[in-house]
């Protein structure tokens, strides 16, 4: 309802340039090709799922500094899952329900990602790609996508705090 105002603060305003770059990076035809994700509305947003874990990984580990921009770009996606689904054409009464389930899976989804990347070895972070992320039989393999995601978070850790701050980030080629 306040969206309009919550994007034009400057919290708000890094959030959707993150939220950007996000998508953009979610929409590399790798993803789709190379690594057996099927562009469908559920493979899209575990790919778009993937990287706001990488994103918000590297936003918390700035501590308290980081809190404010995690919760806008959440906000951001949730916003984004609304409008997406309305524009779909799901009636106003089965938004909210689908919405808190997006938002549910994406917090189930974060919670897999960031005990699988704690490990030092791939086994965890594939299969827990292989369980969120659908992967087209025969096309391409859940490792595939793991390994992107390591490189992406190591990326990420680079990446200097005012430049994410000031809604730059970038991701490593696929």
């Amino acid at each position: 309802m306040l969206t309009w105002l919550r994007s034009r603060s400057r919290p708000g305003k890094t959030a959707a340039a993150l939220y950007g770059s996000i998508v953009t990076q979610a929409r590399i035809p790798e993803f789709y090709t190379r690594a057996g994700v099927p562009d469908t509305m559920e493979g899209r947003f575990s790919v778009i799922s993937v990287h706001m874990f990488l994103a918000l990984e590297r936003i918390r580990s700035e501590g308290a500094n980081g809190d404010e921009l995690a919760r806008a770009l959440l906000e951001s996606f949730v916003t984004d899952i609304d409008d997406n689904m309305r524009e779909i054409g799901i009636g106003d009464m089965g938004v909210p329900r689908r919405v808190k389930k997006a938002a549910a899976a994406l917090h189930e989804q974060m919670e897999a990602y960031r005990a699988a990347v704690a490990e030092s070895s791939d086994t965890q972070l594939t299969a827990a790609i292989a369980r969120y992320i659908v992967v087209q039989d025969g096309v391409g393999q859940p490792s595939v996508v793991a390994a992107y995601v390591r490189r992406a978070s190591s990326h990420l850790a680079q990446q200097p705090w005012g430049e994410i701050e000031a809604g730059r980030i970038t991701f490593p080629p696929f």
